[in-house]
């Protein structure tokens, strides 16, 4: 088995480069029920319960093509997040906060929030 690498490692909104990514963030989630009952011994039982996707990019602000002008609280679309050339992730998804991070003399920095409004179309496999 070999490592994945970051080898054209790449983020996309609607099919577009989002500029200057330096890292991103999917996390796979969901909702577990937790409950008890006589038989649980004293200890909550859990149960897998619906599942959620969410993905943060940190880029960094590109002076031709401002971040906001792609990407802003509110916009929907498809996203897609590379680990390399072939293997990804991509869902549909809402832009829920945006987050800039700017110091004297410091490049400006962008966190982009975002939360998936349907199940992933596609998730990276290395089978």
């Amino acid at each position: 088995m070999a490592d994945v690498h970051g080898k054209n490692f790449n983020a996309k909104f609607n099919g577009a480069d989002i500029c200057s990514v330096e890292s991103w963030t999917v996390n796979e989630g969901g909702d577990t029920a937790r409950y008890a009952t006589n038989k649980s011994g004293g200890i909550y039982t859990r149960a897998d319960g619906l599942d959620d996707y969410t993905a943060t990019i940190n880029a960094v602000q590109d002076d031709t093509t401002p971040l906001d002008s792609i990407l802003s609280k509110g916009s929907t679309g498809s996203f897609e997040f590379f680990e390399n050339g072939t293997l990804k992730w991509a869902f549909t998804g809402i832009v829920e906060s945006v987050s800039v991070n700017a110091s004297p003399g410091d490049m400006v920095k962008y966190t982009i929030n975002v939360a998936a409004t349907a199940a992933p179309t596609t998730k990276p496999s290395t089978s």
